[in-house]
């Protein structure tokens, strides 16, 4: 069996072909036996029905659809975590193993059992697992045909995709747009910090100072506040848009420090 680099299986999921890469392995394994080369890599993608899933803990549960658009069937699981991505949320979901067949969708169920329901929003990871057909346990095999061997290169990589579910208490005061309207910002030196109020959190789309877009801003938590490094001394005029409730964007905020 061959064994991918880990950093071949990094790119892989960001969609980047390294065949390159794989035909180099698979030359050196045919100059060393004499084969030629017939390369078969299996590249997919599941698509998920939302970008994100708020969770009112009063309902009893929330779902998300899945679908293989692929010509071969996959094996989907998924699981939830905590903030941090590595320790297992109180959710379960279900199922959280099934064979998806070609071209099919199916619905996930995501239920709490035993998430803390407080006065702010919590946020946890939803994370799905594409899992393709193996092409049996070894990675070459050997056909004769008169003096010439050939040999196929099988590699296979799984999909992984996490998307943001956030529980959404049902008595907590306000809008997620208002408290997305209302972040307090001020200049430290070449830095901006904004103070999220409320008990939301606050997923940026977009922020920029005067005509400096800052790079990957994510989000502010509840009642916390946030610094963005600058590469010039910031202006006096903050633009910000968020991710709404359907991921998508909302309008443009402006505030001056």
């Amino acid at each position: 069996m061959f064994h991918a680099h880990p950093l071949l299986h990094h790119l892989c999921r960001r969609n980047i072909f390294l065949s390159g890469f794989i035909l180099a392995v698979a030359s050196s394994f045919a100059h060393a036996s004499g084969t030629d080369v017939v390369q078969n890599t299996k590249v997919f993608k599941l698509e998920l029905g939302a970008t994100r899933i708020i969770y009112h803990p009063a309902d009893r549960g929330a779902q998300l659809s899945v679908a293989n658009p692929q010509s071969f069937p996959v094996l989907v699981q998924s699981r939830v975590f905590q903030e941090d991505r590595k320790t297992q949320a109180p959710f379960v979901v279900t199922p959280p193993l099934f064979r998806l067949d070609p071209n099919q969708r199916n619905t996930l169920r995501v239920i709490s059992t035993n998430a803390p329901v407080g006065e702010k929003e919590s946020l946890y990871w939803l994370c799905v697992t594409g899992i393709p057909p193996k092409n049996g346990d070894a990675w070459a095999e050997d056909k004769t045909k008169g003096s010439t061997h050939q040999a196929q290169v099988n590699m296979e990589i799984s999909t992984h995709m996490c998307i943001k579910l956030i529980t959404r208490p049902q008595n907590i005061t306000g809008s997620m747009m208002q408290a997305a309207a209302s972040l307090q910002w001020h200049r430290e030196g070449n830095m901006i910090r904004a103070k999220n109020n409320s008990p939301y959190y606050i997923n940026f789309h977009s922020l920029s100072v005067g005509k400096n877009p800052v790079e990957h801003p994510e989000y502010i938590p509840p009642f916390s506040d946030r610094g963005f490094s600058l590469k010039t001394k910031p202006g006096d005029t903050v633009n910000w848009s968020v991710i709404t409730d359907a991921g998508g964007e909302s309008r443009q905020y402006s505030a001056q420090m």
